[in-house]
């Protein structure tokens, strides 16, 4: 008998329709409170719409359950693409190893575009952190949206050609 630690096994793969609705009653707290300041959307809605608008969504498992889900939706102008990522509680216990293939994915996903912009909540500073580490610039100018007038911040990446 080991005595060794479970291996824990992460995977990141397309998302589909039903993922939505797996993911959407355990999305952590601050990403709940995120999309509904945002946009006035709760957690199913929210990714619904997210995973819609995204041609490559993927979503993060760990040990068979998804941790996150996120996406590059194109814009108006389609040098632009606005990234997105909603979680579990579970994205807590990922490691580096499985964030560095988020960088990868990112990469592969938000190809064709020359610029990733999108707002992140002020309060979500699990968020502002991720994306720092996928080397995204953050702007904390202070934008009020939403019907509150919560306070977000832009942030930004131009992509390497």
């Amino acid at each position: 008998m080991s005595n060794a630690a479970p291996q824990f096994k992460g995977v990141i793969r397309p998302a589909t329709y039903e993922d939505c609705l797996t993911l959407a009653p355990h999305l952590r707290q601050e990403d709940k409170d995120e999309v509904w300041e945002s946009h006035g959307h709760l957690p199913e809605e929210a990714l619904i719409l997210s995973f819609e608008a995204s041609p490559n969504a993927q979503v993060g498992t760990l040990n068979g359950e998804i941790v996150c889900m996120f996406g590059v939706a194109p814009t108006d102008d389609p040098n632009f693409g606005s990234p997105w990522m909603l979680a579990s509680d579970l994205i807590k216990e990922v490691s580096r190893e499985f964030l560095k293939r988020d960088k990868e994915v990112l990469n592969g996903m938000s190809a064709g575009y020359g610029f990733l912009f999108n707002y992140a909540w002020s309060k979500n500073t699990m968020h502002l952190r991720w994306l720092k580490w996928l080397g995204f610039t953050i702007d904390y100018s202070p934008v009020p949206l939403g019907n509150n007038g919560e306070i977000f911040y832009g942030f930004y990446k131009f992509q390497k050609e």
